[in-house]
């Protein structure tokens, strides 16, 4: 049954922006769910309790360590810990696999990156993080992600986490499970509870574990989880993709798809704290307009190439006063693609996205033949 783990990565922020995006880049690459503090407000205690739920659904904690301690909190029974080792401290109490990456002492790095203040507490922390666990050692973001990916795909062979499945494969598995626990049960008078090694007796009035409950299996008629499965499928398959794209042509990612997919985030975030699955067909919904809204960028920055493009050209007295005849017209097939994107939306969103989608190949491919002209000349 194909699966995929939930990835919590943590550390301090701002010193180790580029570090924790090479990590959620990485977990993307290997179709795993990455979630990290960029979801949160850690410093806010109703986040918290968000970022305890999250921490309980995790299947790996990757832990950063840099050269800051991180913001000391002042108040409750945690006070005088900084909020990376609070949460490393409740994935440990939960069980959570733990793969800790600590910065070679010898990489030189900004002043502003390096702890002043609670120097003594972040020894103090790496020590308590080394204790008992091997820490990788790393020298550069790219270094820090291939590590990364290299131990995480061991520690998926080597633990067998519960991971993430989809709603209808779960139930199908459970099914044969069932009438496998069913017949057991006819031929040597037991029960076997497939989440538990416990052997319980079928005659034991007093035992709470049954099978053949309807808590102890996923119902047929709740696809929650699958449209969760679905919400995160969206985000690795559609949106991750764009949002890179987006930085590599733009270097930066526009504000509202960034806001959306926080609301979406939020959405999932709050369902798993109050159980309201309103609040997944909800997240969904922002899910998807995100996605659209990410590609529908996407497509304004190919466009943008081929006008940029077609400036340098008429001011340039180096290239020919007359655009090729091919290039013309797959700018307008993609404009016309484009045209017919925006019409769809909001009446035929699955449909807006699709011809979002052609029409940003139809611009990638007129880019080719843009890049292909000038070098000719």
């Amino acid at each position: 049954m194909d699966k995929k783990y939930q990835v919590f990565i943590s550390s301090t922020y701002d010193d180790l922006v580029e570090e924790r995006q090479k990590v959620c880049d990485a977990v993307l690459t290997l179709y795993q769910i990455p979630i990290g503090m960029e979801m949160f407000s850690a410093a806010d205690e109703e986040q918290w309790e968000i970022i305890k739920s999250h921490i309980d659904d995790t299947d790996f904690y990757v832990l950063i360590i840099g050269n800051r301690y991180g913001c000391v909190i002042e108040d409750g029974p945690d006070a005088g810990i900084s909020y990376t080792e609070k949460e490393y401290n409740y994935a440990v109490s939960k069980g959570v696999p733990v793969l800790a990456y600590l910065i070679d002492e010898n990489v030189p790095v900004k002043p502003s990156f390096v702890e002043k203040e609670n120097v003594d507490k972040l020894i103090a922390f790496k020590e308590k993080v080394r204790q008992g666990r091997e820490v990788v050692w790393w020298k550069s973001p790219d270094e820090l992600a291939t590590k990364v990916s290299q131990s995480l795909c061991k520690q998926i062979l080597k633990d067998k986490r519960p991971g993430w499945v989809r709603a209808k494969a779960a139930t199908d598995i459970e099914y044969v499970v069932s009438n496998t626990i069913f017949t057991n049960a006819l031929t040597d008078g037991t029960f076997y509870h497939p989440y538990n090694s416990k052997q319980e007796d079928k005659n034991d009035g007093n035992s709470d574990i049954n099978p053949f409950s309807k808590s102890s299996r996923i119902s047929e008629d709740d696809d929650t989880e699958e449209k969760v499965m679905e919400f995160y499928r969206i985000y690795v398959e559609d949106i991750k993709p764009n949002i890179l794209q987006l930085e590599v042509n733009t270097s930066q990612v526009p504000t509202d798809v960034l806001l959306q997919t926080q609301d979406a985030f939020d959405c999932v975030a709050n369902y798993k704290v109050t159980g309201n699955k309103e609040l997944v067909d909800s997240a969904l919904s922002k899910i998807i307009r995100a996605k659209i809204v990410s590609m529908k960028y996407c497509c304004f920055t190919e466009e943008d190439y081929y006008q940029t493009f077609l400036n340098n050209h008429k001011s340039s007295v180096m290239m020919r006063k007359y655009v090729p005849a091919e290039l013309s017209k797959k700018e307008i097939e993609a404009k016309h693609t484009l045209f017919l994107a925006r019409s769809y939306e909001g009446a035929n969103d699955q449909k807006a996205f699709q011809m979002y989608q052609e029409a940003f190949i139809q611009y990638k491919i007129l880019r080719s033949m843009i890049d292909e002209y000038v070098n000719s000349l």
